[in-house]
């Protein structure tokens, strides 16, 4: 996504909507080349960097208002409906998901670590096809 002129922006824009037509929060996480994004419309979107082409759209159970995280060929998001969704980064099919979260997605070491609404912390391991080498 590039700025339509210097004057004009200072970085580049995509318009999400509600199906309210309020525009929608984005938080964002970039990588290769692909900005994926999460909102107050309830889902997750991935958008081509270079020509703001959408790529694809997950529609979640409620608001995403933290940002992705991306590791491996997946794409981390948790929605307010307290799900922890893991994305195919490529397609944006569901891979897996994990219920009682709603922190914003940190991945190190091949662990996707997330607070939940039950006061618990969660390490979540990586599928062993993902998981880095």
């Amino acid at each position: 996504m590039r700025p339509s002129s210097a004057r004009q922006r200072s970085a580049a824009h995509a318009r999400l909507e509600g199906g309210d037509g309020r525009p929608g929060l984005v938080v964002a996480a970039i990588v290769n080349g692909v900005v994926y994004v999460g909102s107050y419309y309830n889902g997750v979107d991935a958008f081509d960097a270079a020509t703001g082409q959408q790529l694809w759209r997950f529609q979640t159970g409620n608001v995403v208002s933290s940002s992705p995280a991306v590791a491996n060929g997946l794409v981390y998001a948790a929605s307010w409906d307290g799900t922890l969704y893991a994305l195919d980064a490529r397609t944006g099919a569901l891979r897996w998901r994990h219920a009682s979260i709603e922190s914003t997605p940190t991945i190190a070491d091949g662990v996707v670590y997330v607070s939940g609404d039950d006061h618990m912390f969660y390490a979540l391991g990586l599928p062993a096809a993902v998981r880095q080498s």
